[in-house]
């Protein structure tokens, strides 16, 4: 009988959050985009827009609203900070998005995390810290 290593089991339970996220961006993307909607970025859609450092650098401080299965939330990010082992300080593809949330704590689930400026994305959001009325929200950015 195959035995289930714990090891085996997480890297299962990843590769499933992985599709997870990935299928939320992908979401309401059109097959393909003309090429005035890929030149405009006024008209390229949220899910489309790239998530980089330089898209939420100018809104540390500014609150975003966190939408899911019925449920809002509002929070503000505090920081953008490098994803370890840093390759290279300020990545603009490498990054975490540290929030405070103003209620309690949300679930980990994927967001529709929104800014008037920043626009809107989807992205996976769970709890770090130690906990209390210190504790963030993470938005873990990593594109190869």
């Amino acid at each position: 009988m195959p035995t289930l290593s714990r090891r085996s089991l997480l890297a299962g339970a990843g590769a499933v959050g992985v599709a997870a996220v990935a299928t939320a961006v992908v979401v309401g993307a059109p097959r393909s985009p003309s090429a005035s909607t890929a030149s405009d970025p006024a008209t390229v859609p949220e899910v489309q827009r790239e998530l980089v450092r330089s898209r939420f650098a100018p809104h540390v401080g500014d609150t975003f609203v966190f939408e899911a299965e019925g449920r809002s939330a509002s929070l503000v990010l505090d920081a953008i900070d490098d994803v370890a082992p840093v390759v290279e300080p300020d990545d603009e593809h490498r990054f975490n998005l540290l929030f405070t949330p103003a209620g309690g704590e949300l679930p980990a689930a994927v967001y529709r995390v929104r800014h008037p400026d920043a626009g809107d994305a989807w992205l996976f959001v769970s709890s770090v810290g130690t906990g209390g009325s210190t504790r963030h929200q993470a938005l873990v950015v990593s594109a190869a």
